[in-house]
C-alpha cells in the first residue's frame, strides 16, 4: 500500500501519494473527501454484512420499526434469518408480542348515542 500524506498550503490541499504530490483546490478536496467517505462506508457495510444481517434479524424478531442497511440483499438475508434461524426463534419466539389465539382487527362501529356505550 502506498504511503499517503495530506498537507495544506494557503488555500490548497497537498496530497502526497507514493512520491507524487498533487495540488488540489480546497473545493475539490472536499468533494473527494465526501466521495471517499461514502465509498468507505459502503465497503464497511460489505465487510460487516454478516453482523448487520444478524442485528437486523433480531430487530425484526423484536418488531422494531427501523433497519440497519438500505442494501436490499442484506435486508432479504436478514428477513430469512428472522424467519428461519432456530436460535433466534427459540430466544425471541413471538415477533410482535401477539399470541397466536388473540384476535386482532378493526373495532366495531356502533351508531347511536355515544353516552350509552361508555
Amino acid at each position: 500500500m502506498a504511503r499517503v500524506n495530506i498537507g495544506r498550503e494557503g488555500d490548497t490541499v497537498l496530497l502526497h501519494i507514493g512520491g507524487k504530490t498533487h495540488v488540489l483546490p480546497w473545493e475539490a478536496a472536499l468533494h473527494i473527501s465526501r466521495a471517499l467517505y461514502e465509498k468507505a462506508k459502503l465497503a464497511e457495510e460489505h465487510a460487516k454484512a454478516n453482523d448487520i444481517i444478524m442485528d437486523q434479524a433480531m430487530a425484526t424478531r423484536l418488531d422494531l420499526p427501523f433497519g440497519f442497511s438500505n442494501n436490499r440483499v442484506i435486508q432479504r438475508e436478514a428477513m430469512k434469518e428472522a424467519q428461519w434461524n432456530s436460535e433466534l426463534r427459540k430466544n425471541i419466539p413471538e415477533p410482535s408480542g401477539i399470541r397466536t389465539r388473540e384476535r386482532m382487527g378493526t373495532p366495531d362501529v356502533v351508531r347511536g348515542d355515544p353516552k350509552k356505550y361508555k
